[in-house]
């Protein structure tokens, strides 16, 4: 809903005539069917020393929860394009450097751009006679690393969070900095990479120089799109010191030309089977309020089932039907969220 931003009339001024007319945003919210499904027989089930059936529920179950959250991620950092502010003293993704880490200065920066964009706080208390407005942000574990290295962070916790073995400093918590709530967004046991801050493997040796194509993977199953939380089309990866340029991307491969090689000032070089790719060690940071992303269902997550051969071969699968889509403003902007970017080295390189 658009504000009112009229004058409206003063004194004994005539209303009639005057009035101002509700303008309402309208955005477009398609759903779809999602489904999976784990095939068995019954030579395998008697095989198995374990309930496969049952292990196969909590399976698509974890599936599908990572896949509804996926969905939001993308929907906010690579379906959309929201303002965009940048750790440090960079003013583009280009320019951070390994100094432009997540810190109590990118929290103040991220609040007061929620503020001037007029975003609604999830959560308004009074205190004191004093309006504390309060938002979110998501970030990755890299970043809640970082900003727990921060000594303006741990000086936070030592003044103004309780005393003992439940203070944030002793039991690894993040919680609230200057009103903004922070949620750290971790990746599930034995998957790899996420929308914030994405990551893959190599899965075929690169020469030190000329055009290549990048192969990568997230596992040995070559058919999981591993480029999936990367930057799509075009975007900068880096692997050991070499930061490469790319202007395309496939299932699992990055396209990228000659002049790519050795992009910002690095230098070309060979890379094996098994090293790491990242979008450049670069993290994405959600900050948001209330009414930022809306979800539609078509169809609640619901079990289901397939027998076939004469019950000797049989299934059991998810289905559900949903849709996301960033709520807009009149003029099909994004009022209530928006990212901050940051760099984000793994400090545990082996892991």
């Amino acid at each position: 809903m658009k504000r009112l931003k009229l004058a409206g009339v003063t004194g004994a001024s005539k209303l009639t005539g005057n009035e101002e007319v509700l303008s309402l945003g309208q955005y477009d919210l398609s759903v779809d069917w999602l489904r999976h499904a784990v095939g068995f027989n019954k030579r395998g089930t008697k095989r198995a020393n374990f309930d496969a059936v049952r292990q196969a529920g909590i399976e698509l179950a974890d599936w599908l929860a990572r896949k509804t959250d996926d969905a939001i991620f993308k929907e906010m950092v690579i379906t959309n394009t929201p303002d965009t502010i940048f750790s440090g003293t960079a003013n583009a993704e280009d320019s951070l450097i390994t100094s432009s880490v997540f810190n109590t200065n990118t929290l103040d920066k991220l609040k007061l751009a929620l503020l001037r964009k007029g975003t609604i706080p999830f959560q308004v208390k009074n205190v004191n006679g004093i309006t504390l407005k309060f938002y979110g942000v998501v970030i990755d574990p890299v970043d809640g690393f970082n900003l727990r290295g921060d000594e303006v962070w741990q000086q936070a916790q030592k003044d103004a969070n309780s005393r003992g073995f439940d203070n944030p400093i002793f039991t690894g918590a993040l919680g609230i900095y200057n009103g903004m709530i922070i949620f750290e967004f971790g990746n599930v046991a034995g998957e790899f990479g996420t929308y914030l801050r994405p990551e893959a493997t190599l899965s075929a040796d690169i020469s030190s120089s000329g055009a290549v194509t990048v192969t990568v993977t997230t596992d040995s199953n070559t058919s999981i799109d591993a480029v999936e939380f990367f930057a799509q089309s075009s975007g900068k990866i880096q692997i050991g010191d070499e930061v490469m340029t790319y202007t395309a991307t496939g299932n699992n491969t990055f396209t990228v030309a000659a002049g790519g090689r050795g992009a910002l000032n690095t230098t070309a070089q060979a890379h094996l089977s098994g090293d790491l790719v990242t979008q450049r060690n670069i993290s994405k940071q959600v900050a948001f309020g209330a009414e930022a992303i809306v979800r539609g269902w078509g169809l609640f997550p619901k079990s289901t089932k397939d027998v076939q051969d004469y019950g000797f071969r049989f299934g059991v699968g998810i289905e559900s039907v949903f849709g996301e889509s960033v709520v807009q403003d009149t003029n099909g902007n994004f009022p209530n969220y928006l990212i901050s970017k940051s760099y984000a080295e793994n400090p545990n390189l082996s892991i």
